[in-house]
């Protein structure tokens, strides 16, 4: 049994992925050409699309990292907080189903139905990361209802 086994169906195969960030890529080496970007990426899931972003962006980049967390204990801000000089959404995934307010996403890789999904680089209990595409995971792993019919 491999982690394969685990994934109910394909989504978004690994070809789909990698042409897509390409293409963001060369949308963000336009827009920018004439600036240096700080892109900064919210881990632990979107470090996979971001090492293959900047490797797409040719243009002189800086990158940070962020970590967040929705589990656990309460967070506490330290009140400081440094803002660059714009900021600008790029996501891999956008699931509107699941939005709690209106963003503006500046550049969208896709639009995905509201599924539990996995893979390049999302993980379900910190597993299936490694996955190279994004799959849709069954149910039964993580204690969810099965599919209707």
């Amino acid at each position: 049994m491999t982690i394969h086994d685990d994934v109910q169906e394909v989504l978004l195969t690994e070809d789909q992925i990698q042409g897509r960030v390409t293409e963001l890529g060369v949308e963000l080496a336009h827009d920018y050409a004439d600036r240096q970007p700080m892109l900064v990426s919210v881990l632990k899931g979107s470090i996979v699309f971001l090492a293959d972003l900047i490797r797409a962006t040719e243009l002189p980049l800086s990158v940070d990292l962020m970590e967040l967390s929705s589990y656990g204990a309460a967070m506490e801000s330290s009140g400081q907080v440094r803002i660059p000089a714009s900021v600008r959404i790029c996501c891999l995934l956008d699931k509107p189903a699941r939005r709690l307010t209106d963003i503006d996403i500046e550049y969208r890789g896709f639009t995905i139905p509201d599924r539990f999904v996995v893979g390049y680089g999302l993980d379900f209990d910190e597993r299936y990361r490694n996955l190279p595409y994004i799959g849709v995971l069954r149910p039964s792993v993580y204690g969810g209802p099965e599919p209707r019919t």
